[in-house]
C-alpha cells in the first residue's frame, strides 16, 4: 500500500531493526509526560535496535503470527505498528496492537491510518475478532485513535517489562475475512 507521497505500508524485515529501536525509544520519550515511567528510557535506541532484531529474527523462523508493519518513505521507514495475536494469553481470536508511532515530520498524513489499517488487516486474515491498543492515560494522541475507531474501555494499569503505568484501553472489532 503506498501513500500519495511515496510512503510505502509493508511488513518489516531485519534491514528495518535499528530504524524500529530509533522510532521505539522516541515512541517512549513522548509518552512519558503521560505516565510512562522514565526507567523506559534506560535502553537506548541501539538497545532498542538489538531488541528489535531478535524480534524480527524469531518472527522469521516461528511464524508466531505477530508482525512489524512499517511505513517507509524514499529515506527509510518513519512509522511501525506492531500485532500480535492472544491477548490476553489463550484466547486467539483477542489480538494486542502496540509501538504505534508516527515521528513528528510525518504525521498528519495519514500515515497512522495507513498503519493501522495494516495491522487490522493482518488481525482479519489471522482470524481474530478483537485488537486492543493501550494509550498512556490523558495522551493527546488518544484522540486520534478514536477518530480511526477506537473503542475507549476505560483506565487500566498496565505492566510491561516490569513498568507499570496507567493506560486507556481503545478497542477494535475486526470482521475476520
Amino acid at each position: 500500500m503506498a501513500g500519495s507521497d511515496g510512503t510505502v505500508i509493508r511488513e518489516a524485515t531485519l534491514i528495518d531493526a535499528d530504524a524500529l529501536g530509533l522510532i521505539h525509544r522516541i515512541g517512549l520519550q513522548a509518552a512519558v509526560p503521560w505516565g510512562m515511567p522514565p526507567t523506559a528510557l534506560v535502553l537506548s535506541a541501539g538497545d532498542r535496535a538489538a531488541e528489535w532484531r531478535e524480534w524480527l529474527k524469531a518472527r522469521a523462523t516461528t511464524r508466531n503470527g505477530g508482525q512489524a508493519i512499517v511505513a517507509d518513505s524514499m529515506h527509510g521507514p518513519v512509522g511501525f505498528i506492531c500485532v500480535a495475536p492472544g491477548h490476553p494469553p489463550g484466547v486467539p481470536e483477542h489480538w494486542l496492537i502496540s509501538h504505534f508511532t508516527v515521528l513528528g515530520a510525518h504525521q498528519k498524513q495519514g500515515l497512522g491510518r495507513q498503519l493501522l489499517k495494516a495491522a487490522l488487516e493482518k488481525v482479519a486474515r489471522g482470524r481474530g475478532v478483537r485488537a486492543d491498543l493501550f494509550v498512556p492515560s490523558g495522551a493527546p494522541w488518544a484522540a486520534v485513535v478514536e477518530h480511526m475507531g477506537g473503542l475507549p474501555g476505560g483506565a487500566e494499569p498496565l505492566v510491561r517489562a516490569g513498568m507499570s503505568f496507567m493506560a486507556e484501553r481503545y478497542s477494535f472489532s475486526v470482521l475476520s475475512a
